[in-house]
């Protein structure tokens, strides 16, 4: 569980980022205006939850080879490309 995060301002790419993980609950986690917003990768068994990506140069929350990963109650705008 990782939960309850601001990451504001953050020049690495992503500020948040979950690779090759399982069963893993992201909950209330804001990202804003960084470079990459949250990452998830090669992972399984996801739950984003409440969170927010606002304002990043590159992607909002980003999914990407994933398996059964849901997202809830989570907010995108202003970034530069996807959600």
């Amino acid at each position: 569980v990782v939960q309850n995060i601001a990451i504001n301002g953050a020049t690495a790419a992503p500020a948040l980022i979950a690779l090759n993980a399982a069963r893993i609950l992201l909950d209330n986690i804001q990202v804003n205006d960084c470079n990459q917003g949250i990452s998830v990768r090669s992972s399984e068994d996801i739950i984003v939850r409440n969170c927010g990506a606002y304002n990043n140069a590159t992607e909002g929350i980003d999914l990407g080879d994933v398996f059964n990963v849901a997202v809830q109650g989570c907010g995108t705008a202003n970034n530069a490309t996807s959600g």
